[in-house]
């Protein structure tokens, strides 16, 4: 049985309010070695912003960089360090304000000179990444850049190959070919490794060479947050997600009262299917950054608070607990101020938390009819309201409503086509392969049944082979396990089991598709796997009433308790 996991008050009470003379202590925020020839006044802030910036606390980090300059003016490392603060090589490309704002940083860093040729290395780099071409003597690298960011250079002349971000790796690559043992270097090299792995190469090459760099240095740096994080990040896939284990249950201790910090462990729960671990993650996450905000902006939420309830959401309905699942989308739902503005993870989580509340439910006619969260409608994430139209489109289909569920494929074919290529490209294709499981499901109801499960079995492939986006727990009703529904009502049970089967692969620990493989189990009159099946669910989520739980306690025998 699962162990019942409270949401705190203070974990839903996401406008906190200033409290009397407030006081920001963050504690212990990692260990760092911070190359730089400064004065020893500034020492300290250059020590905390390095670290904060491994933890991708930016707007905290930032503070300590200009802290930082402040008391020594000529110091090269903190303008490095507020330039790096506008990049953010795994989330999204930078606004045009934070183009100027690191661009400024980077050439007032550039013209103060480092004063050791690693300091010059990685004001090279984020000089590089910011004027979008490689510094003398470095040459681009031959892997090709799935992640290059379509954002256009202050200057004039050729770009560099790739993108920014191919600039930004090209230039670190160099510098950690002739500074190979140095643990700043090889953290920073790696982040630009995993910032520009190509999204298509389902071998995670790229990822898997990240991770080597970082477990060697890791392990005589146990508490450099940069690595730990890093090497989440390069785990962060289904496939390989139990390698990442041991750095998901050590990052917490290295920052404690770091949001994302707290945060980031639940990527390698969710992909592992420990939903207990995920929910204590994303709780204590939320928490932290309440209190930040309290200090610092009072009154909003911190853009990284979205973020983690949309994990924590996930968690919830994994596990039956539509209640607390039911609260989130509600919180999620509040129109309050979010700072930082308008980031991509908190514009995903505003579509994505109620899309699943619905869909998870199977509440098909609710999924028809659902809305589009305000902040999804900002002119740089547009194609976020895809995953509305998606939800609405299976609804639709669900439901019997041809019209409807034709429309939004039509929607979601221009939403598509919007972001084919681009930093975003990521998600065309993702829309692409939700379009298809839409018409899949519209064939059926149109008594197109081979045409049915060959669009659902292309939809499926195409979701697999790009796998998940680091910034999501899990697909929206992932096409395979869709495609199980359909073969459950076809009368196939065992196709049906195997498709179940074959979801829970990809996404491990799934409540939907457990059901499903027990349906189909006692749909094939196979009453071992049926029990084995009911039994697992009931592991998971026996403590909740969901229609799914109820079928498992009837099929394992067991009585409901209280009755």
């Amino acid at each position: 049985m699962q162990t019942v996991l409270c949401l705190s008050a203070l974990a839903l009470s996401l406008g906190a309010a200033p409290v009397a003379n407030p006081q920001l202590d963050l504690g212990a925020v990692g260990a760092v070695s911070v190359h730089q020839r400064c004065a020893p006044a500034a020492r300290p802030e250059l020590e905390r912003g390095v670290a904060l910036l491994h933890s991708f606390f930016y707007e905290e980090a930032r503070t300590s960089f200009q802290k930082a300059a402040e008391r020594d003016p000529r110091c090269a490392t903190a303008w490095w360090g507020e330039a790096m603060t506008y990049y953010h090589p795994l989330w999204a490309p930078p606004s045009p304000e934070g183009i100027a704002a690191g661009t400024a940083a980077a050439d007032r860093a550039l013209k103060l000179g480092g004063k050791s040729p690693i300091e010059v290395g990685l004001i090279s780099a984020i000089h590089a990444y910011w004027h979008d071409r490689l510094p003398p003597g470095v040459k681009s690298g031959s892997a090709k850049n799935g992640s290059a960011e379509g954002i256009p250079s202050c200057h004039g002349g050729a770009p560099t190959p790739g993108g920014r971000a191919e600039a930004f790796r090209a230039t670190l690559e160099d510098l950690h070919r002739r500074f190979p043992a140095d643990v700043e270097v090889t953290a920073f090299y790696s982040l630009a490794l995993l910032g520009t792995a190509p999204k298509e190469d389902r071998s995670l090459a790229q990822q898997k060479r990240a991770a080597g760099l970082l477990e060697r240095a890791w392990a005589s740096h146990p508490k450099h947050p940069g690595l730990v994080h890093y090497l989440i990040h390069a785990y962060d896939y289904p496939e390989i997600a139990q390698q990442g284990l041991k750095a998901a249950d050590a990052y917490a201790a290295v920052a404690p009262q770091v949001p994302h910090a707290l945060h980031m462990p639940s990527h390698i729960y969710v992909r592992l299917g420990q939903w207990n671990e995920n929910i204590r993650s994303n709780l204590r996450s939320i928490e932290a950054a309440s209190r930040w905000m309290a200090v610092r902006h009072p009154g909003g939420v911190m853009a990284d608070t979205f973020h983690a309830l949309d994990y924590l959401g996930y968690g919830y309905l994994q596990q039956g607990r539509e209640k607390e699942a039911r609260d989130v989308v509600r919180q999620v739902a509040t129109e309050r101020e979010v700072y930082p503005p308008l980031e991509f993870p908190a514009a995903f989580a505003r579509a994505m938390a109620p899309a699943r509340f619905v869909l998870e439910r199977e509440a098909w006619a609710e999924a028809a009819k659902l809305e589009v969260a305000p902040i999804t409608a900002s002119e740089r994430f547009p194609f976020v309201n895809g995953l509305v139209v998606y939800t609405r489109g299976i609804g639709a289909a669900r439901m019997g409503d041809v019209q409807g569920a034709r429309a939004a494929a039509a929607q979601l074919a221009e939403h598509a086509k919007a972001v084919e290529t681009g930093p975003y490209a990521y998600f065309g294709k993702l829309l692409t392969a939700h379009r298809l499981a839409v018409l899949g499901w519209t064939a059926h109801v149109e008594k197109k049944d081979a045409e049915a499960k060959k669009l659902l079995a292309e939809a499926a492939a195409l979701e697999e082979a790009i796998g998940p986006h680091q910034v999501s727990p899990g697909p929206l009703l992932p096409s395979r396990e869709l495609l199980g529904d359909l073969l459950l009502e076809l009368g196939e049970p065992g196709p049906a089991r195997s498709a179940y089967e074959q979801s829970l692969v990809h996404a491990p620990g799934r409540l939907r598709s457990l059901g499903g493989a027990m349906r189909a189990a006692a749909r094939a009159g196979d009453a071992p796997l049926r029990k084995s099946y009911a039994k697992k669910v009931l592991a998971l989520a026996g403590e909740s009433h969901s229609a799914i739980v109820s079928e498992a306690r009837a099929m394992d025998g067991a009585a409901v308790p209280g009755q």
